[in-house]
């Protein structure tokens, strides 16, 4: 039950952050020319009144937390690249990485665009099938064969899923299953189609594992491999395990332990429209497209 609480308030905290950086594009003409700094190993502190933030709104907010018993284990405040406001909580510190839950999907979405840059992928057009000739797909048909990458990407396989119809917590959630199978890739490519690819939105984790076992099918390294040498490395990013599944894979999911700060990089990251200080990460329009809608939720 606290997992999902846990997870509740995490993404409660992701959309608060969306409405602020939204909120404050709007009022106040954020651009990405604004980031004048990019952290290596250490961050740099500013104080929130060099950023035109409030010490007094933010000093608040820490006071809140201490006196709440909110389950929020570490936060960081950045602004224009600079920390103006860092705390922790229960036993966290700045280096424990924390397990993320469905935050992983966000940076094995981002690695699947870095993939893109490299030339390992050629584009989110690409069929699904066509990632994996060797392997033998049950309930194949036209529908399952006119699946894409972008499809994937946006959780609009089609594939007849659903992970929210019970708990988490029940040996029969389609995660779970998909997860206690001998090849959980396998599992989900078997899955019959419900709906034409594109049609319908269904949050599908198994979306996101397909999306790692891509990347590896691709670039013939594992995802952390991947995102050690062209993300985690670049940005130095402190990152603990990352779980994978019965073949070895990388749960693009969930399952990914990082810190605060890493999460804040990957931030920063696209707030600068996919470049880290001169280097470029992502594709030109990784992140305009990433931030659009694709699907009626």
């Amino acid at each position: 039950m606290w997992t999902r609480i846990h997870q509740i308030v995490i993404l409660a905290i992701l959309l608060v952050s969306v409405s602020v950086v939204s909120g404050y594009s709007d009022s106040a003409g954020f651009s990405p020319s604004s980031i004048t700094y990019f952290p290596d190993d250490e961050w740099a502190f500013a104080t929130p009144e060099e950023q035109e933030m409030s010490s007094t709104i933010l000093d608040e907010m820490m006071q809140y937390i201490e006196d709440s018993s909110a389950p929020i284990h570490g936060l960081v405040v950045t602004r224009n690249g600079y920390l103006v406001k860092e705390g922790y909580w229960s036993y966290y510190t700045i280096t424990s990485p924390h397990h993320i839950f469905s935050c992983t999907k966000s940076f094995t979405g981002t690695l699947v665009g870095i993939a893109i840059k490299e030339g390992f992928i050629d584009n989110v057009s690409q069929r699904v099938v066509d990632f994996f000739p060797g392997m033998t797909i049950e309930n194949l048909d036209s529908r399952k064969e006119a699946m894409t990458l972008e499809h994937v990407l946006t959780m609009t396989t089609g594939l007849d899923w659903n992970e929210w119809n019970n708990s988490y917590d029940d040996p029969t959630n389609m995660y779970n299953q998909m997860f206690g199978s001998s090849n959980p890739i396998q599992f989900f490519l078997d899955l019959p189609m419900a709906h034409e690819p594109g049609e319908q939105w269904m949050y599908t984790t198994g979306a996101s594992h397909l999306l790692s076992a891509i990347i590896q099918e691709t670039t013939g390294v594992t995802t952390r491999e991947f995102a050690e040498e062209y993300l985690f490395d670049p940005l130095n990013m402190t990152i603990g395990g990352w779980n994978v599944d019965s073949q070895g894979i990388n749960n693009g999911g969930t399952q990914l332990y990082v810190t605060p700060r890493a999460m804040a990089k990957l931030g920063l990251l696209y707030l600068n429209n996919g470049s880290w200080d001169d280097q470029e990460i992502l594709p030109e329009d990784w992140t305009d497209q990433a931030s659009s809608p694709h699907a009626n939720i």
